[in-house]
């Protein structure tokens, strides 16, 4: 009876433990979903019109919303256009267009934009253009860029 208990108490932690590392991994992995046509994606949780808008290959960040933004593109650029700030999540971004194609920066704060703008780098992420992987215009926000907490 003794050998039963520990074997149904074994496979009750090891059931445990295996649910509590599904659900932080599906937790740490958020959902993204397409922004135009050229490889860029944003949180799913976004609502285009008052988080983001994106046109003529600029994805512009227009909210606090904590988001994330991923992919790969030679052509788009990111603006932030926010004057309450953003928080914003880079994981596994890589702009990378040519001088010619776009001499903007391939990440843009505007000069507009208020607060804090605050960074967060997960994974490999690669900005870069002719002019700046990442320009911050004006003298009204404090930018933040840190690693992500594992």
């Amino acid at each position: 009876m003794k050998k039963l208990m520990a074997v149904f108490t074994l496979l009750f932690v090891s059931a445990a433990a295996f649910l509590v590392a599904a659900f932080s991994a599906s937790a740490a992995e958020e959902e993204l979903k397409d922004v135009g046509s050229n490889g860029l994606k944003i949180s799913a949780s976004a609502v285009e019109g008052p988080d983001y808008d994106y046109a003529g290959g600029v994805l512009t960040i227009k909210s606090t919303k904590e988001v994330t933004i991923s992919g790969t593109t030679s052509s788009d650029q990111v603006v932030v256009d926010s004057e309450n700030g953003a928080n914003i999540t880079l994981s596994n971004l890589s702009i990378q267009h040519p001088s010619a194609f776009r001499p903007d920066a391939a990440f843009e704060i505007n000069e507009n934009t208020g607060e804090t703008v605050t960074i967060t780098l997960v994974g490999d992420n690669t900005l870069k253009s002719n002019n700046a992987g990442i320009q911050k215009n004006g003298d009204y926000c404090k930018l933040v860029i840190k690693e992500a907490e594992n």
